[in-house]
């Protein structure tokens, strides 16, 4: 028998938001629901600390004080930094320097469009770049324009962006080899190669948070639609694949919901994980 689900952990782009970057309407029912039924909730992406506080805020995470307050709750750069409740700061894994110049001088060489983040900023070269549009959107904030990014360090995450997804594959296949042990190329969206530190990763941010709610991670769900998820998905004790997920996503999980333009993730609450709180499941 394994342990009932007592916890829910959420990627947030192609999951708890629509392409659109929203958080609709019964996304914020099913998080109100899953706290009615004690369930804990947190969500984890690739975006810096800055760009999750348009979800903080529609999710009215931060209310109240106290410990409860300064416990994991959410987590940017791919686990990179842990936040809490208030998004503040826990745990941060910067990207090693010398990682960083081997990713900066590849991605120059293959004239791929590349963003560079910090835990306060978000720097680029081109503000006329492909997806840097996008990106604010998602994010919420604008880029600062570098001339290079040269002497930069305390780096969470550099990015290379391109519509050219094969290219992109080039790169990951060609940086991998080149980084140390402590760096990890892995794409975050079929247009998005992440650069960061190999210790941020979802599936450490899953189980920072799992640690201090004091739950197994058998008690733990996790929801995710790309390959950057499977980290957590992993190793969550339920694990529920997007409609929007590729295939190895899916063949990765225990269940499959309805897409993020379908409302999969209230439906994955609904369905997979409300009914599961408080019994064993075998």
């Amino acid at each position: 028998m394994t342990a009932s689900l007592r916890f829910l952990v959420t990627d947030v782009d192609g999951t708890l938001v629509t392409p659109d970057k929203v958080v609709t309407d019964d996304a914020r029912d099913a998080v109100r629901a899953l706290k009615d039924a004690g369930i804990g909730f947190a969500f984890v992406s690739s975006r810096p600390p800055k760009g999750l506080a348009s979800i903080a805020k529609a999710l009215d995470f931060g209310a109240g004080d106290g410990d409860a307050a300064r416990r994991p709750a959410a987590a940017a750069f791919n686990g990179g930094a842990v936040l809490d409740s208030r998004l503040r700061m826990i745990t941060f894994e910067p990207l090693r320097d010398d990682d960083a110049r081997v990713a900066l001088d590849l991605f120059a060489e293959m004239g791929v469009d590349t963003w560079v983040f910090t835990l306060d900023e978000w720097l680029v070269t081109d503000a006329a770049g492909h997806y840097v549009a996008h990106e604010q959107h998602t994010v919420g904030f604008p880029p600062r324009i570098v001339d290079s990014f040269e002497g930069v360090t305390g780096i969470g995450k550099i990015v290379a962006s391109s519509a050219d997804a094969g290219l992109l594959e080039r790169a990951e296949v060609a940086l991998g080899p080149r980084l140390s042990t402590d760096g990890r190329a892995l794409r975050s969206q079929s247009y998005y190669l992440d650069v960061t530190h190999a210790k941020a990763n979802k599936g450490s941010a899953l189980r920072a948070i799992a640690e201090h709610a004091g739950h197994d991670l058998d008690e733990m769900a996790a929801i995710g639609d790309m390959v950057n998820d499977l980290a957590m998905l992993e190793i969550a004790g339920f694990s529920i694949a997007m409609g929007n997920a590729p295939p190895e996503v899916k063949k990765a999980c225990d269940a499959v919901t309805a897409a993020n333009t379908e409302e999969g993730f209230a439906k994955a609450v609904r369905e997979h994980v409300l009914p599961h709180a408080g019994e064993e499941r075998s």
